[in-house]
């Protein structure tokens, strides 16, 4: 091999061993400026286990059907997208107004003015049995 060979290779290994340190480096600041490595891995998963064996949030109240509405939304110019939304207002015996989303297969079974016992899990819409 040549002088200049020599050279070449040195400065070749040179460039990769600076690009096999720099590379990941950049890859961790990258990942913690956008948060990924906010918590270290051991209390992350800690509090993803905390989340999942959360006991859910119910709540049965009496309530009347008030309102009811239902239509579509449109997300999008260049390739929109449509949403079809079904909300039922229900007050509450205290005077309160909840604003629940249904999906849609349960949406008819309701109307303005039906009356009965209201069942939420962590807010959204479980059971409601009409008074007799």
């Amino acid at each position: 091999m040549t002088d200049v060979q020599i050279a070449l290779l040195i400065v070749g290994i040179l460039i990769g061993a600076i690009l096999v340190v720099i590379i990941p480096k950049s890859i961790v600041i990258f990942r913690e400026r956008n948060g990924k490595y906010s918590v270290d891995g051991d209390k992350r998963r800690e509090l993803e286990d905390e989340q999942l064996n959360a006991e859910p949030e119910v709540i049965t109240v009496h309530a009347e059907v008030i309102d009811m509405e239902c239509g579509v939304k449109v997300f999008g110019t260049k390739l929109p997208r449509t949403v079809k939304y079904f909300i039922i207002k229900f007050k509450k015996d205290d005077q309160d107004i909840l604003s629940i989303d249904v999906p849609e297969d349960c949406y008819d079974g309701f109307e303005v003015g039906l009356s009965g016992e209201l069942t939420l899990v962590d807010g959204q819409l479980n059971s409601f049995v009409p008074d007799n």
